[in-house]
């Protein structure tokens, strides 16, 4: 039997019911489907006619939790339970991403979300949330701890902590991983084995390890259901999509959606990883200015993957004591590295966040090849021309290139002029003649200019392999403006094209 209460009980349950709606700017009707039970219910909850049921009150309970309406539970130092696709996950993914669209959608989009009065806050409920969670929110996180966009600066500080110091997984969970996948727990594989990773990732976690001989080495182990849990998350970057189609207006729907998962996939096969990784250590392998770990194939499978421990200063600690000089030569490095590896191998790391970034005296090291992308060879050639066509502000020809490849679905609707000057802006470093020093602001005006003020906005779409090209530059921008990188931007382009 239900439960029954007096309406004096019932009055405070139906007003917790609608502060937490409105809070999560939901319909009556979109509160039931996220419930899973009938309109009419949630109806009868908040006017006091029906009492809650328990174990909607609990629900409740999380999502007040969560969106800080009540005090917040004690944390934990540890995620006590692998990522899944429960209802758990989903409830706690579904504010998450409410949160996460509001904070990086942009000021138009904030206001129209209702931001908080109390940003910082909010942002360090939502980032324990996100780094309990792992997955794709996770790594949207990532993304907002060092993009410099939208006016999410202040923003930015609680996010960082997502780079690599989030909460890790349970030690006995990823050691079942581990046997599983080579047959035998760390303790038996290894001579020494340390459970307190080195970092924690959005798909796994990095321990360190030392091989009979002595050798010291760092094993990825991937969080168990981590896969099924990427696949789970998906139908909660809608809000992608979404927010592609209002910048793009000619944008096809779930393009972008579709792109994540295909490398969502991809990013699960460490095999794939490993391959990838010993394929850009041989195309740098003559740079001394670039180090990638090496792999050890016996302690590796499509789960785990095994390389040598190279370690460095971490970005943050790299940005704090590091001279200026010193800065502009990582800057370089990281410049060469993502743009040699796509103009002369048709290939993209496209995931430049700080965490993948280890810094020693001369040299990057760089980390975590599993977000690769391979261009074909007509993507790459006009890519170049048009770069080339900026470089010569040759109009016409570059009003040719976006055509072809795709950025301009009706010509007769596009202001061709307007996008000449906002990607002329775009490409400013290159096109300067001398040294150009990149800057938090620059990153923003880059933002204002192509999202917030672009007139093409509604005759424009976004050909999918520039989805993870712009990653990368939106990134990497970022990165140089945090190290306020100074170099002949234009000299080291035209030496690769």
């Amino acid at each position: 039997m239900p439960r029954s209460q007096p309406e004096s009980k019932r009055r405070p349950e139906a007003l917790r019911l609608r502060k937490l709606r409105e809070a999560l700017q939901l319909s009556q009707r979109d509160l039931a489907c996220e419930f899973r039970v009938a309109h009419t219910a949630v109806s009868s909850w908040e006017s006091g006619a029906r009492t809650i049921p328990g174990p909607v009150l609990k629900l409740i309970e999380i999502y007040e939790d969560q969106a800080g309406i009540q005090a917040p539970k004690p944390e934990r130092s540890l995620s006590t339970e692998p990522p899944g696709t429960g209802i758990s996950r989903n409830i706690k993914l579904s504010l998450a991403v409410a949160g996460l669209a509001a904070r990086f959608a942009g000021r138009f989009l904030l206001r129209w979300a209702g931001a908080s009065p109390d940003p910082a806050r909010d942002s360090a409920k939502l980032v324990k949330t996100l780094g309990n969670l792992k997955g794709l929110m996770m790594k949207a996180g990532q993304m907002v701890g060092y993009v410099q966009a939208g006016g999410i600066a202040s923003l930015r500080e609680p996010f960082e902590i997502l780079q690599s110091h989030a909460n890790p997984l349970r030690t006995d969970l990823i050691e079942s991983v581990v046997e599983e996948e080579l047959g035998a727990p760390p303790r038996f594989l290894f001579a020494s084995w340390n459970p307190v990773p080195l970092g924690v990732g959005s798909i796994g976690q990095v321990h360190e390890a030392r091989l009979r001989d002595g050798t010291g080495i760092a094993l990825k182990i991937q969080y168990p259901g981590i896969q099924k849990s990427l696949h789970s998350d998906l139908k909660y970057t809608r809000f992608i999509d979404l927010f592609g189609t209002l910048i793009f207006r000619k944008q096809d729907r779930e393009s972008f959606v579709q792109e994540l998962a295909c490398q969502a996939d991809l990013e699960c096969d460490y095999v794939r990883e490993r391959e990838y990784q010993e394929r850009f250590r041989r195309i740098h392998e003559g740079d001394s200015t670039i180090k990638i770990p090496a792999t050890l194939p016996e302690f590796s499978s499509s789960r785990v993957l095994a390389q040598e421990n190279l370690t460095g200063r971490s970005f943050r600690s790299f940005c704090e004591v590091a001279s200026q000089d010193r800065k502009n030569e990582a800057g370089i490095v990281l410049f060469r590295f993502a743009f040699e590896s796509l103009f002369r191998h048709r290939i993209l790391n496209c995931d430049p966040h700080p965490g993948n970034f280890q810094f020693q005296d001369d040299s990057v090291i760089f980390h975590d090849f599993g977000s690769v992308k391979e261009f074909t060879p007509e993507f790459v050639a006009d890519f170049a021309l048009l770069l080339r066509a900026l470089l010569a502000k040759d109009r016409t020809k570059v009003a040719e290139l976006v055509v072809r490849m795709g950025y301009v679905p009706d010509p007769a609707c596009f202001d061709f002029d307007h996008h000449f000057e906002m990607i002329s802006f775009l490409y400013s470093p290159f096109l300067t003649k001398g040294e150009f020093t990149f800057t938090p602001a620059f990153v923003e005006e880059i933002w204002a200019r192509v999202i917030l003020n672009n007139k093409n906005r509604a005759s424009s779409s976004l050909p999918r392999d520039w989805l993870f090209v712009n990653r990368l530059q939106w990134g990497l921008y970022s990165v140089l403006a945090e190290l306020r990188a100074r170099a002949d931007w234009n000299r080291l382009l035209q030496s690769l094209l």
